[in-house]
C-alpha cells in the first residue's frame, strides 16, 4: 500500500487511516512525497545546503508518518511521481487525502486527488476528513470489467474492516432523474 503525503493535515488524517488499513489487511505501507519544484532560491546553493534541507524534510516526514516501511522524497510533477512510484513499488493501493473542493474552488485549484483517480492503474482510497472506522464501503459500478474488479476489490476491503458493502448502479439516462 502506497500513501502520498504532503505534511499537510489532510494528509496527516488520510495517513492514519491508510495505517489502519494496512493493519487490518496485512499489509505493508510506504509514503511518497512529490515537492512540486525545486525552488529558484536553492537553485544558486550549495549541493550541501540543499542536502541538509532534504534530510530535515525526511526527518519531518519520519516523525509525522510513523510506520512507513519506506519514506520516497521525490522533485518533479507531483502526478507523475505518484504515479510512477505506484507503478514502481507494485502498490496494491494508493491512499491520498482529498480537500473536498467545490464549485469555483474546485474549478480554480487542480486536484491531485482527482487526477490520481482517473489516471492511477491501481485502486485509489481518497480520505476526506477525519479518520474513523469503516463502517460501510460504497462501490459504485457500471458493469465493464475495470469496475467488476474495483468491486472485487471493495468486496476484499469491507471485509476485512468487518464493514457492510454496498453496490450502486446508475444506469446511463438515470442520473437525470436523481
Amino acid at each position: 500500500m502506497l500513501a502520498a503525503v504532503d505534511l499537510s493535515e489532510l494528509s496527516l488524517e488520510a495517513w492514519r487511516y491508510a495505517r489502519r488499513l494496512a493493519k487490518t489487511l496485512g499489509s505493508g505501507l510506504e509514503a511518497v512525497h512529490v515537492s512540486p519544484i525545486l525552488p529558484a532560491a536553492e537553485l544558486g546553493q550549495p549541493e550541501a545546503l540543499r542536502a541538509a534541507r532534504r534530510r530535515e524534510l525526511l526527518r519531518k516526514m519520519e516523525k509525522a508518518y510513523p510506520g512507513a516501511s519506506t519514506l520516497h522524497l521525490l522533485d518533479g510533477d507531483v502526478l507523475f511521481g505518484i504515479l510512477r512510484t505506484a507503478a514502481r513499488r507494485r502498490a496494491d493501493l494508493l491512499v491520498v487525502a482529498t480537500g473536498g473542493r467545490t464549485g469555483l474552488k474546485r474549478l480554480m485549484v487542480s486536484s491531485v486527488a482527482e487526477e490520481l483517480v482517473r489516471s492511477s492503474p491501481v485502486p485509489v482510497l481518497a480520505v476526506r476528513g477525519r479518520a474513523r472506522a469503516g463502517r460501510s464501503v460504497l462501490a459504485p459500478v457500471n458493469l465493464e470489467p475495470y469496475s467488476l474488479e474495483g468491486l472485487r476489490f471493495a468486496e476484499r476491503v469491507a471485509r476485512a474492516l468487518g464493514a457492510r458493502l454496498s453496490v450502486l448502479y446508475v444506469r446511463e439516462g438515470d442520473e437525470a432523474r436523481l
